[in-house]
């Protein structure tokens, strides 16, 4: 973190330069030992997979999903509004009956307001 706040102790015109240097430097740390990390900076989300990590984006229509450790369903679309979305990150799916996305190993996600922004090697 203390490398990344010098080098951008303000935001970047371009936060596409901040995504690249945080994948960089994540990947640096992964070369020493396993480093899964989930990490906001109040404008985005940054998920980084190491060994294993999955994603799932839900938006309107929202509908019912069923937890995959419990009997239980959760009607998505009695909590939300149409204009919401939302980015769920995990080290394994949630649900039974979603399609997630599995993350390669090296790899950064960056979201942004519920949305994949970007895709990263960081290895």
């Amino acid at each position: 973190m203390n490398r990344v706040a010098r080098r951008f102790p303000t935001e970047p015109d371009d936060p596409a330069k901040l995504w690249s240097y945080i994948a960089r430097v994540a990947g640096e740390i992964g070369r020493r030992g396993t480093f899964n990390f989930i990490l906001v900076n109040g404008d985005a989300l940054f998920a980084r997979c190491d060994t294993k990590l999955c994603f799932i984006e839900r938006r309107a229509p929202f509908g019912k999903a069923t937890l995959k450790d419990h009997d239980v369903s959760v009607d998505f679309g009695a909590v939300t509004t149409p204009r919401d979305r939302v980015a769920v990150v995990a080290t394994a799916p949630l649900t039974v009956d979603e399609v997630w996305t599995h993350g390669a190993p090296g790899t950064l996600w960056v979201f942004r307001k519920g949305r994949l922004a970007a895709t990263l090697r960081s290895a």
